[in-house]
């Protein structure tokens, strides 16, 4: 058979549930009812897909899988408007937006506010940025520090491009306070919004699936159709419909063995999948009724759950190339000479054959001296050359090491800056997989710190391009080298390859050259001390916020977590009316600086 003729099940397919559907259902045919159905949705089906697919969740999935003759990268606006809404409007509900709120709470007590004690919008980037690449593994399209949003153009201004979702779910927040910025709850309602968002997402793969399979969607299956539906699943996840349709288009040899064949691991992650598929049939028995028989659980739930779980699961291929690349440091700089990072290539013991072009652009060569180039381990290893585009919203990239050491230090300090006395303290006192601890910080280490103290008002700011430097320096095998905005863009290789007509991978003859070029350059295996660590430092500052808001509130670490009851209640009031707005839009729908002064820039 033809590739061309095989339906991926990878794609999604239109949905036998809709608003109209259901309205038909409850033999209800008005706005109110639409209004009501939201509304009861909200406070009776708040929880999250884990705990079982609810109906705005199906709505969501609805919406999702009826654009399937839409462009892949663009989503309703009335969709994402619908999600947020039912998100800020569970005030005072015990379930996932609590926890999204504990989850996010020592990071928002510890980001610089504005006058009103809350985050302005680039901190809100920043801070979901952190949020699901240390929870998920999620790098989110939108969300990366210094990334542009695609230039495609939008086909209906009825839509939004899904890379630029958490700019529009921004613009939905700033309409709705007047622009005085996000409080601990508006923040968990972003995450939730985006989370569901993703979620919804995967149910929309999970129907072309049942399609495939010849059940219908929501049915119960037997164990061995949610066996077949959850490898098919991660097939899908693991190469989405392009890769799919060429593995699908043999009829000769089942499925899962073209699958091997593409991809040597797929026996382990199939077990993985399986182990999460047994968790989550065992959660589901810990809260069943003893007297009840027990049952398989939701194929929904189980892809959700591997969606959130995968992250951590490929982490640990992450910690191998990690191994590797520090068994051939170049004398404790976090680097590899790009000699020996070919030589690896080219021997074909790892995957190490990005071309040079490609590692600068990704921030992950260091070329300070173009004699001695370099790879960054800890850039590379969370550069998008290792990264999976799992979904439209979000690629699953290797778990930064950084980042509980980032959080440590913001739980200790409280605040968004702090004097480089303490500050040094914790970091001496802070071990890492490859630094031990306590340990005496090298007087270069202890200058840096004051050098940036002396750029802020005396005072550090954690959440700036310079501490972020410093963080390389005094671990550079876990944190990245932080370059200058604009400086890097983080490209798939597919992307790099459209945008640059050439692949990203190096020749044999490319790397063979700088292999020869690094066997004739003289090799020293002393290894370095303390002082003086020929690692790059650029002096530019680069603060999430401005250096006004950082001495507004570094006094005042334990900042209140933002709006009150009756802040909430007016969001709420809000949410209602806009609930109101959309669904009378849906069933209208249904029928008809100088050199000398170096000024802090700000990310957004």
């Amino acid at each position: 058979m033809a590739s061309a003729m095989i339906k991926s099940p990878c794609h999604t397919v239109a949905s036998p549930f809709s608003f109209s559907s259901r309205t038909n259902i409850k033999n209800k045919h008005s706005p109110l009812f639409l209004v009501f159905l939201g509304v009861l949705t909200i406070l009776s089906f708040g929880g999250s897909i884990s705990d079982g697919p609810s109906l705005i969740h199906m709505t969501e999935a609805a919406s999702l899988r009826a654009q399937s003759s839409l462009d892949v990268q663009q989503l309703s606006k009335q969709v994402v408007e619908q999600v947020l809404l039912s998100e800020l409007s569970t005030l005072g509900r015990a379930g996932k937006l609590e926890q999204m709120e504990d989850a996010l709470r020592p990071l928002f007590v510890a980001l610089p506010k504005n006058e009103h004690g809350l985050l302005e919008p680039s901190a809100v980037r920043y801070a979901l940025h952190r949020f699901f690449v240390s929870t998920r593994g999620w790098y989110v399209k939108g969300l990366l520090p210094g990334s542009t949003p695609s230039a495609g153009e939008q086909t209906s201004p009825a839509l939004v491009m899904q890379d630029r979702v958490p700019e529009y779910i921004q613009s939905l927040f700033e309409s709705h306070l007047s622009g005085q910025g996000l409080g601990l709850h508006e923040l968990a309602a972003f995450a939730a919004t985006l989370q569901d968002l993703v979620h919804a997402e995967a149910m929309g793969v999970l129907s072309g699936i049942y399609e495939r399979v010849g059940i219908s969607f929501g049915q119960n299956v037997t164990s061995d159709h949610l066996q077949e539906i959850v490898r098919m699943y991660l097939a899908c996840y693991l190469f989405g419909p392009n890769l799919w349709e060429i593995v699908m288009a043999s009829n000769e040899t089942p499925w899962q063995d073209e699958v091997q064949a593409l991809y040597p691991s797929w026996p382990e992650v199939a077990l993985w999948a399986q182990d999460v598929q047994n968790s989550v049939t065992h959660e589901m028995h810990q809260v069943q009724s003893p007297f009840q028989a027990l049952e398989l659980p939701d194929p929904e739930d189980v892809v959700v759950a591997i969606g959130n779980q995968f992250g951590a699961f490929q982490d640990q291929e992450c910690q191998s190339l990690k191994d590797s690349l520090v068994e051939i440091e170049y004398q404790k700089t976090g680097r590899v000479l790009l000699s020996d990072f070919y030589r690896g290539g080219l021997n074909s013991d790892w995957q190490f054959s990005e071309s040079v072009q490609y590692l600068r652009m990704l921030g992950a060569l260091d070329d300070s001296d173009p004699a001695r180039l370099s790879v960054i381990i800890p850039n590379y290893l969370s550069s998008q050359s290792n990264c999976l585009a799992s979904s439209s919203f979000y690629s699953v990239c290797c778990l930064s090491q950084c980042e509980s050491l980032l959080s440590q230090l913001e739980r200790a300090v409280g605040g968004p800056s702090a004097s480089p006395s303490y500050l040094a303290a914790l970091v001496a006192s802070m071990p890492s997989e490859t630094m031990d601890a306590p340990r005496n910080l090298s007087s270069t280490l202890l200058q840096r710190l004051e050098e940036i103290a002396d750029q802020n008002h005396g005072q550090v700011p954690i959440h700036g391009r310079l501490f972020a430097q410093f963080l390389h320096h005094a671990y550079p095998r876990e944190c990245p080298f932080p370059h200058e905005i604009g400086t890097t863009q983080s490209l798939t290789p597919e992307e790099w390859l459209a945008a640059n007509g050439e692949e990203s991978l190096a020749s044999p003859e490319e790397m063979m050259h700088f292999v020869v070029l690094g066997s004739n350059q003289s090799n020293t295996t002393t290894t370095l001390q303390d002082e003086g660590l020929p690692l790059p430092w650029i002096t530019t500052e680069e603060l999430v916020v401005g250096i006004s808001s950082h001495h507004r509130h570094h006094s005042h670490p334990n900042a209140s977590d933002g709006p009150g009851v009756m802040r909430q209640v007016g969001l709420f009031l809000a949410a209602a009316a806009a609930l109101w707005a959309t669904s009378s839009r849906l069933w209208s729908s249904f029928h008809t600086p100088s050199d000398d002064l170096k000024l802090p820039r700000y990310i957004v």
